[in-house]
Protein backbone atom coordinates (compact mmCIF):
# COMPACT_ATOMS: atom_id res chain seq x y z
CA UNK A 1 0.00 0.00 0.00
CA UNK A 2 2.91 2.34 0.27
CA UNK A 3 5.51 3.65 -2.08
CA UNK A 4 9.11 4.61 -1.45
CA UNK A 5 8.77 3.25 2.04
CA UNK A 6 11.49 1.54 3.99
CA UNK A 7 9.11 -0.72 5.90
CA UNK A 8 5.91 -0.90 7.87
CA UNK A 9 7.51 -0.25 11.23
CA UNK A 10 5.82 -0.96 14.51
CA UNK A 11 2.41 0.23 15.53
CA UNK A 12 2.12 1.79 18.95
CA UNK A 13 0.06 -0.86 20.63
CA UNK A 14 -1.15 0.81 23.78
CA UNK A 15 -0.61 2.34 27.10
CA UNK A 16 1.99 -0.28 28.08
CA UNK A 17 4.20 0.51 25.10
CA UNK A 18 4.27 4.18 26.09
CA UNK A 19 4.88 3.52 29.77
CA UNK A 20 7.67 1.10 28.99
CA UNK A 21 9.65 3.96 27.47
CA UNK A 22 9.17 6.54 30.21
CA UNK A 23 12.06 5.30 32.32
CA UNK A 24 14.31 5.21 29.30
CA UNK A 25 13.31 8.76 28.44
CA UNK A 26 13.84 10.12 31.92
CA UNK A 27 17.25 8.51 32.34
CA UNK A 28 18.46 9.76 28.98
CA UNK A 29 17.19 13.32 29.08
CA UNK A 30 20.48 14.76 27.95
CA UNK A 31 20.70 12.21 25.17
CA UNK A 32 17.24 13.22 23.97
CA UNK A 33 18.38 16.77 23.45
CA UNK A 34 21.69 15.88 21.81
CA UNK A 35 21.28 12.60 19.97
CA UNK A 36 19.04 12.56 16.93
CA UNK A 37 18.95 8.77 16.73
CA UNK A 38 17.84 8.50 20.35
CA UNK A 39 15.05 10.99 19.80
CA UNK A 40 13.85 9.40 16.60
CA UNK A 41 14.08 5.77 17.66
CA UNK A 42 13.18 5.65 21.30
CA UNK A 43 12.46 8.50 23.62
CA UNK A 44 10.27 10.51 21.28
CA UNK A 45 7.40 8.09 21.81
CA UNK A 46 7.49 8.64 25.56
CA UNK A 47 7.91 12.39 25.39
CA UNK A 48 5.63 13.01 22.42
CA UNK A 49 2.62 13.53 24.64
CA UNK A 50 4.31 16.73 25.83
CA UNK A 51 5.33 17.92 22.39
CA UNK A 52 3.39 20.18 20.06
CA UNK A 53 2.62 19.74 16.38
CA UNK A 54 1.19 22.21 13.90
CA UNK A 55 -1.89 21.16 11.94
CA UNK A 56 -2.57 23.27 8.82
CA UNK A 57 -5.85 23.09 6.88
CA UNK A 58 -8.25 25.23 4.89
CA UNK A 59 -11.54 23.93 6.32
CA UNK A 60 -12.49 21.80 9.32
CA UNK A 61 -14.33 19.01 7.54
CA UNK A 62 -15.21 15.79 9.35
CA UNK A 63 -12.20 13.87 8.05
CA UNK A 64 -9.86 16.76 8.93
CA UNK A 65 -11.25 16.78 12.47
CA UNK A 66 -10.72 13.03 12.62
CA UNK A 67 -7.00 13.40 11.97
CA UNK A 68 -6.77 16.16 14.56
CA UNK A 69 -8.24 13.82 17.16
CA UNK A 70 -5.86 11.04 16.17
CA UNK A 71 -2.84 13.30 16.63
CA UNK A 72 -4.22 14.66 19.91
CA UNK A 73 -3.79 11.18 21.35
CA UNK A 74 -0.02 11.79 21.37
CA UNK A 75 0.58 15.51 20.91
CA UNK A 76 -0.65 18.98 21.74
CA UNK A 77 -2.12 20.02 18.39
CA UNK A 78 -2.17 23.63 17.27
CA UNK A 79 -4.65 24.08 14.40
CA UNK A 80 -3.79 26.83 11.92
CA UNK A 81 -6.66 27.34 9.51
CA UNK A 82 -5.99 29.14 6.22
CA UNK A 83 -9.52 29.50 4.86
CA UNK A 84 -10.34 30.00 1.17
CA UNK A 85 -11.96 33.20 0.03
CA UNK A 86 -11.36 36.25 -2.10
CA UNK A 87 -7.83 37.17 -3.11
CA UNK A 88 -7.83 39.89 -0.48
CA UNK A 89 -8.82 37.47 2.29
CA UNK A 90 -6.40 34.83 1.07
CA UNK A 91 -3.54 37.33 1.11
CA UNK A 92 -4.09 38.11 4.77
CA UNK A 93 -4.62 34.43 5.61
CA UNK A 94 -1.27 33.56 4.05
CA UNK A 95 0.37 36.55 5.74
CA UNK A 96 -0.95 35.34 9.08
CA UNK A 97 0.37 31.86 8.30
CA UNK A 98 3.79 33.28 7.37
CA UNK A 99 4.08 35.23 10.62
CA UNK A 100 3.05 32.20 12.67
CA UNK A 101 5.65 30.05 10.96
CA UNK A 102 8.32 32.71 11.26
CA UNK A 103 7.98 33.13 15.02
CA UNK A 104 6.62 29.81 16.25
CA UNK A 105 7.57 26.90 13.97
CA UNK A 106 10.58 25.98 16.09
CA UNK A 107 8.30 24.86 18.91
CA UNK A 108 6.62 22.16 16.81
CA UNK A 109 7.74 18.54 16.47
CA UNK A 110 6.41 18.41 12.90
CA UNK A 111 3.79 19.99 10.62
CA UNK A 112 0.78 18.06 9.33
CA UNK A 113 -1.10 19.57 6.38
CA UNK A 114 -4.42 18.55 4.84
CA UNK A 115 -4.25 18.99 1.03
CA UNK A 116 -1.47 20.58 -1.00
CA UNK A 117 -2.15 24.07 -2.32
CA UNK A 118 -1.35 27.69 -1.52
CA UNK A 119 -1.62 26.96 2.22
CA UNK A 120 0.92 24.09 2.16
CA UNK A 121 3.75 25.86 0.36
CA UNK A 122 5.09 27.96 3.24
CA UNK A 123 4.90 25.21 5.91
CA UNK A 124 6.78 22.77 3.67
CA UNK A 125 9.34 25.44 2.78
CA UNK A 126 9.95 26.40 6.43
CA UNK A 127 10.22 22.74 7.43
CA UNK A 128 12.71 22.08 4.68
CA UNK A 129 14.88 25.03 5.78
CA UNK A 130 14.77 24.00 9.44
CA UNK A 131 15.04 20.26 8.77
CA UNK A 132 11.68 19.52 10.39
CA UNK A 133 9.31 16.76 9.23
CA UNK A 134 6.27 17.84 7.23
CA UNK A 135 3.41 15.60 6.12
CA UNK A 136 0.89 16.45 3.41
CA UNK A 137 -2.41 14.57 3.09
CA UNK A 138 -3.16 14.37 -0.64
CA UNK A 139 -6.61 13.53 -1.85
CA UNK A 140 -8.88 16.11 -3.42
CA UNK A 141 -8.63 19.18 -5.58
CA UNK A 142 -4.84 19.06 -5.16
CA UNK A 143 -4.63 16.15 -7.62
CA UNK A 144 -7.19 17.46 -10.13
CA UNK A 145 -7.44 19.79 -13.08
CA UNK A 146 -10.88 20.17 -14.65
CA UNK A 147 -10.74 23.35 -16.68
CA UNK A 148 -14.40 23.25 -17.68
CA UNK A 149 -15.48 24.24 -14.19
CA UNK A 150 -12.21 25.68 -12.87
CA UNK A 151 -11.68 22.83 -10.40
CA UNK A 152 -8.32 21.79 -9.02
CA UNK A 153 -5.07 23.33 -7.85
CA UNK A 154 -3.50 22.93 -11.29
CA UNK A 155 -6.07 25.13 -13.01
CA UNK A 156 -4.02 28.04 -11.66
CA UNK A 157 -0.29 27.92 -12.56
CA UNK A 158 0.82 29.53 -9.29
CA UNK A 159 -1.24 27.19 -7.15
CA UNK A 160 -0.07 24.31 -9.31
CA UNK A 161 3.56 25.22 -8.61
CA UNK A 162 2.89 25.43 -4.86
CA UNK A 163 1.13 22.06 -4.93
CA UNK A 164 3.91 20.36 -6.85
CA UNK A 165 6.55 21.86 -4.55
CA UNK A 166 4.66 20.61 -1.51
CA UNK A 167 4.43 17.07 -2.90
CA UNK A 168 8.09 17.01 -3.92
CA UNK A 169 9.61 18.43 -0.74
CA UNK A 170 7.44 17.32 2.17
CA UNK A 171 8.74 14.44 4.28
CA UNK A 172 5.92 12.21 3.06
CA UNK A 173 2.68 12.50 1.10
CA UNK A 174 -0.13 10.60 2.79
CA UNK A 175 -2.42 9.59 -0.08
CA UNK A 176 -6.06 8.71 0.62
CA UNK A 177 -6.09 6.09 -2.15
CA UNK A 178 -3.75 4.26 -4.50
CA UNK A 179 -5.23 6.33 -7.32
CA UNK A 180 -4.11 9.51 -5.58
CA UNK A 181 -0.67 8.03 -5.01
CA UNK A 182 -0.28 7.37 -8.74
CA UNK A 183 -1.29 10.94 -9.55
CA UNK A 184 1.10 12.40 -6.96
CA UNK A 185 3.97 10.38 -8.39
CA UNK A 186 3.10 11.57 -11.89
CA UNK A 187 3.09 15.18 -10.68
CA UNK A 188 6.22 14.90 -8.53
CA UNK A 189 8.24 11.76 -9.34
CA UNK A 190 10.59 12.32 -6.38
CA UNK A 191 7.77 12.49 -3.84
CA UNK A 192 7.79 9.99 -0.99
CA UNK A 193 4.31 8.53 -0.72
CA UNK A 194 2.28 6.26 1.51
CA UNK A 195 -1.34 5.21 1.07
CA UNK A 196 -3.41 5.76 4.21
CA UNK A 197 -7.04 5.29 3.29
CA UNK A 198 -9.64 7.75 4.43
CA UNK A 199 -12.13 6.56 7.04
CA UNK A 200 -15.87 6.48 7.55
CA UNK A 201 -17.43 8.46 10.39
CA UNK A 202 -16.97 6.92 13.82
CA UNK A 203 -20.59 7.77 14.57
CA UNK A 204 -21.54 4.86 12.30
CA UNK A 205 -19.27 2.34 14.02
CA UNK A 206 -18.58 1.00 17.51
CA UNK A 207 -14.86 0.51 17.11
CA UNK A 208 -14.11 0.06 20.80
CA UNK A 209 -16.47 -2.87 21.20
CA UNK A 210 -16.59 -4.96 18.08
CA UNK A 211 -13.81 -3.95 15.72
CA UNK A 212 -11.80 -7.05 14.78
CA UNK A 213 -8.58 -5.04 14.76
CA UNK A 214 -8.92 -3.56 18.24
CA UNK A 215 -6.42 -6.01 19.65
CA UNK A 216 -3.77 -4.25 17.58
CA UNK A 217 -4.65 -0.80 18.86
CA UNK A 218 -4.94 -1.54 22.58
CA UNK A 219 -5.84 0.83 25.37
CA UNK A 220 -3.89 3.65 23.76
CA UNK A 221 -6.69 4.32 21.31
CA UNK A 222 -9.48 4.15 23.87
CA UNK A 223 -9.05 7.82 24.68
CA UNK A 224 -9.28 8.66 20.97
CA UNK A 225 -12.16 6.41 20.05
CA UNK A 226 -14.70 6.86 22.81
CA UNK A 227 -18.03 5.69 21.52
CA UNK A 228 -19.95 8.73 20.28
CA UNK A 229 -23.28 7.01 20.04
CA UNK A 230 -24.63 3.70 21.19
CA UNK A 231 -24.51 0.94 18.64
CA UNK A 232 -27.76 0.77 16.75
CA UNK A 233 -30.01 -2.11 17.67
CA UNK A 234 -30.84 -2.39 13.98
CA UNK A 235 -28.43 -4.68 12.16
CA UNK A 236 -27.91 -3.60 8.54
CA UNK A 237 -29.94 -6.15 6.63
CA UNK A 238 -28.70 -8.20 3.70
CA UNK A 239 -32.25 -8.96 2.56
CA UNK A 240 -33.51 -6.80 -0.28
CA UNK A 241 -37.14 -6.65 0.86
CA UNK A 242 -36.10 -4.71 3.97
CA UNK A 243 -34.28 -2.00 2.00
CA UNK A 244 -35.57 0.14 -0.86
CA UNK A 245 -34.90 3.35 -2.72
CA UNK A 246 -31.82 5.06 -4.14
CA UNK A 247 -29.53 7.41 -2.21
CA UNK A 248 -26.75 9.86 -3.01
CA UNK A 249 -24.83 11.97 -0.47
CA UNK A 250 -22.89 14.80 -2.07
CA UNK A 251 -22.29 18.25 -0.64
CA UNK A 252 -22.61 20.86 -3.40
CA UNK A 253 -23.71 24.47 -3.47
CA UNK A 254 -22.45 25.57 -6.89
CA UNK A 255 -22.32 24.40 -10.47
CA UNK A 256 -18.73 23.33 -9.90
CA UNK A 257 -19.71 21.03 -7.04
CA UNK A 258 -22.74 19.68 -8.89
CA UNK A 259 -20.64 18.90 -11.96
CA UNK A 260 -17.79 17.26 -10.01
CA UNK A 261 -20.13 15.11 -7.93
CA UNK A 262 -22.24 14.11 -10.94
CA UNK A 263 -25.47 15.37 -9.41
CA UNK A 264 -26.80 16.22 -12.88
CA UNK A 265 -26.34 12.52 -13.77
CA UNK A 266 -28.18 11.50 -10.63
CA UNK A 267 -31.12 13.80 -11.38
CA UNK A 268 -31.40 12.38 -14.88
CA UNK A 269 -31.35 8.85 -13.43
CA UNK A 270 -34.26 9.81 -11.17
CA UNK A 271 -36.12 11.19 -14.17
CA UNK A 272 -35.63 7.93 -16.08
CA UNK A 273 -36.86 5.81 -13.17
CA UNK A 274 -40.09 7.43 -11.94
CA UNK A 275 -41.15 4.23 -10.15
CA UNK A 276 -38.19 4.43 -7.75
CA UNK A 277 -37.62 6.85 -4.90
CA UNK A 278 -34.40 8.87 -5.16
CA UNK A 279 -32.92 10.83 -2.25
CA UNK A 280 -30.17 13.44 -2.48
CA UNK A 281 -28.43 14.72 0.67
CA UNK A 282 -26.16 17.75 0.58
CA UNK A 283 -27.81 19.89 -2.07
CA UNK A 284 -31.06 21.71 -1.38
CA UNK A 285 -33.93 22.34 -3.77
CA UNK A 286 -33.36 26.09 -3.86
CA UNK A 287 -29.75 25.66 -4.96
CA UNK A 288 -30.65 23.21 -7.72
CA UNK A 289 -33.58 25.25 -8.99
CA UNK A 290 -31.49 28.42 -9.09
CA UNK A 291 -28.86 26.67 -11.16
CA UNK A 292 -31.50 25.26 -13.47
CA UNK A 293 -33.02 28.72 -13.92
CA UNK A 294 -29.61 30.08 -14.88
CA UNK A 295 -29.30 27.32 -17.50
CA UNK A 296 -26.04 26.09 -16.07
CA UNK A 297 -26.78 22.38 -15.95
CA UNK A 298 -26.51 21.80 -19.68
CA UNK A 299 -26.76 18.04 -19.30
CA UNK A 300 -30.30 18.58 -18.03
CA UNK A 301 -31.42 21.55 -20.05
CA UNK A 302 -30.48 20.02 -23.40
CA UNK A 303 -32.72 16.98 -22.90
CA UNK A 304 -35.90 16.60 -24.93
CA UNK A 305 -39.39 17.70 -23.94
CA UNK A 306 -39.71 15.30 -21.02
CA UNK A 307 -36.81 16.89 -19.14
CA UNK A 308 -37.31 20.62 -19.01
CA UNK A 309 -36.18 22.59 -16.01
CA UNK A 310 -38.31 20.92 -13.37
CA UNK A 311 -36.79 18.52 -10.91
CA UNK A 312 -38.38 15.04 -11.05
CA UNK A 313 -41.17 14.41 -8.58
CA UNK A 314 -39.57 11.23 -7.22
CA UNK A 315 -36.47 13.13 -6.04
CA UNK A 316 -36.33 13.92 -2.30
CA UNK A 317 -33.84 16.64 -1.35
CA UNK A 318 -32.09 17.45 1.93
CA UNK A 319 -29.62 20.32 2.11
CA UNK A 320 -28.08 18.67 5.18
CA UNK A 321 -28.87 15.99 7.76
CA UNK A 322 -27.67 15.15 11.23
CA UNK A 323 -25.49 12.05 11.39
CA UNK A 324 -28.18 9.99 13.15
CA UNK A 325 -30.69 10.84 10.42
CA UNK A 326 -28.18 10.05 7.70
CA UNK A 327 -27.55 6.71 9.37
CA UNK A 328 -31.26 5.89 9.14
CA UNK A 329 -31.18 6.70 5.42
CA UNK A 330 -28.21 4.37 4.96
CA UNK A 331 -30.10 1.67 6.81
CA UNK A 332 -33.25 2.05 4.69
CA UNK A 333 -31.74 2.61 1.25
CA UNK A 334 -31.00 -0.29 -1.04
CA UNK A 335 -28.88 1.42 -3.73
CA UNK A 336 -26.23 4.09 -3.30
CA UNK A 337 -25.12 6.16 -6.31
CA UNK A 338 -21.76 7.89 -6.65
CA UNK A 339 -21.71 9.24 -10.20
CA UNK A 340 -18.78 11.61 -9.72
CA UNK A 341 -16.56 12.92 -12.47
CA UNK A 342 -13.70 13.20 -9.98
CA UNK A 343 -13.45 11.38 -6.64
CA UNK A 344 -10.23 10.70 -4.77
CA UNK A 345 -11.77 8.22 -2.35
CA UNK A 346 -15.54 8.27 -1.71
CA UNK A 347 -16.23 8.43 2.03
CA UNK A 348 -20.02 8.61 1.63
CA UNK A 349 -20.05 5.53 -0.59
CA UNK A 350 -17.95 3.66 1.96
CA UNK A 351 -20.40 4.66 4.70
CA UNK A 352 -23.35 3.48 2.60
CA UNK A 353 -21.61 0.16 1.91
CA UNK A 354 -21.01 -0.23 5.65
CA UNK A 355 -24.80 -0.47 5.88
CA UNK A 356 -24.91 -2.88 2.92
CA UNK A 357 -26.22 -0.47 0.31
CA UNK A 358 -25.42 -1.68 -3.20
CA UNK A 359 -23.11 0.86 -4.89
CA UNK A 360 -23.56 2.12 -8.43
CA UNK A 361 -20.47 4.16 -9.18
CA UNK A 362 -18.26 5.55 -11.90
CA UNK A 363 -14.67 4.61 -12.61
CA UNK A 364 -13.52 8.02 -11.37
CA UNK A 365 -10.53 8.11 -9.04
CA UNK A 366 -10.49 5.81 -6.05
CA UNK A 367 -14.12 4.63 -6.11
CA UNK A 368 -13.19 1.19 -7.42
CA UNK A 369 -10.78 0.76 -4.50
CA UNK A 370 -13.64 1.41 -2.10
CA UNK A 371 -16.20 -0.80 -3.86
CA UNK A 372 -13.94 -3.78 -4.49
CA UNK A 373 -16.02 -6.63 -5.90
CA UNK A 374 -19.35 -5.13 -4.86
CA UNK A 375 -21.90 -3.19 -6.87
CA UNK A 376 -22.03 -1.95 -10.44
CA UNK A 377 -19.46 0.28 -12.12
CA UNK A 378 -20.59 2.53 -15.00
CA UNK A 379 -18.80 4.91 -17.34
CA UNK A 380 -21.00 7.79 -16.22
CA UNK A 381 -21.45 9.29 -19.67
CA UNK A 382 -24.40 7.14 -20.75
CA UNK A 383 -27.68 7.87 -18.91
CA UNK A 384 -29.19 4.61 -20.14
CA UNK A 385 -26.25 2.63 -18.75
CA UNK A 386 -26.65 4.34 -15.37
CA UNK A 387 -30.40 3.73 -15.34
CA UNK A 388 -29.95 0.05 -16.20
CA UNK A 389 -27.35 -0.43 -13.45
CA UNK A 390 -29.64 1.17 -10.87
CA UNK A 391 -32.55 -1.07 -11.90
CA UNK A 392 -30.36 -4.17 -11.70
CA UNK A 393 -29.07 -3.19 -8.27
CA UNK A 394 -32.54 -2.42 -6.95
CA UNK A 395 -33.97 -5.71 -8.23
CA UNK A 396 -31.24 -7.79 -6.58
CA UNK A 397 -32.83 -10.27 -4.16
CA UNK A 398 -29.77 -10.89 -1.96
CA UNK A 399 -27.32 -8.19 -0.96
CA UNK A 400 -23.66 -9.09 -0.46
CA UNK A 401 -22.16 -8.22 2.90
CA UNK A 402 -20.04 -5.21 1.98
CA UNK A 403 -20.07 -4.15 5.64
CA UNK A 404 -17.23 -6.57 6.41
CA UNK A 405 -14.99 -5.06 3.72
CA UNK A 406 -15.54 -1.48 4.88
CA UNK A 407 -15.08 -2.39 8.54
CA UNK A 408 -11.84 -4.18 7.72
CA UNK A 409 -10.26 -1.47 5.55
CA UNK A 410 -11.77 1.95 6.04
CA UNK A 411 -12.35 2.75 9.73
CA UNK A 412 -10.52 5.22 11.94
CA UNK A 413 -8.82 2.40 13.79
CA UNK A 414 -6.99 1.47 10.59
CA UNK A 415 -6.20 5.09 9.77
CA UNK A 416 -4.96 5.84 13.29
CA UNK A 417 -2.73 2.78 13.35
CA UNK A 418 -1.00 3.87 10.16
CA UNK A 419 -0.65 7.49 11.22
CA UNK A 420 0.82 6.39 14.55
CA UNK A 421 3.11 3.86 12.92
CA UNK A 422 6.61 4.44 14.30
CA UNK A 423 8.23 4.76 10.88
CA UNK A 424 5.66 7.37 9.88
CA UNK A 425 6.19 9.46 13.01
CA UNK A 426 9.93 9.65 12.55
CA UNK A 427 9.57 10.31 8.84
CA UNK A 428 11.72 7.55 7.41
Amino acid sequence: MSGNSSGKGRVLSGKDSVLSNIDTASTNKDTVSTSKDSVLRGNVRALSGKESVLFVCTTLSSFVKGDIEILQGRYRVKVLQVPPGSRFKQFFSILREFLHLLFKIKRYRFVYIWFADYHSFLPVLFCRILNKPSYVVAGGYDVCRIKKVGYGSFVNPVRGFMTKYSFAHCTRCLCVSAHVERVVRAIAPTAKTTVIYNAISRIFTSENTDNPHQEHSGKYFESIFETISEKSSITPSRHSQEKSGVLCVASASSYQGIYIKGIDRYIEAARQNPDLSFTLVGCGREVLENILEKKVLKNLLEKKENSGRQLPGNLILYSRLEQKDLKELYLRSKVYCQLSRSESFGVAMAEAMYFNCIPVYTSAGGLKEVAGEYGFMVSGNDPDEISTAIKRAHSTTEISDSRERIGRLFTYIQRAEKINDEDFVIGL
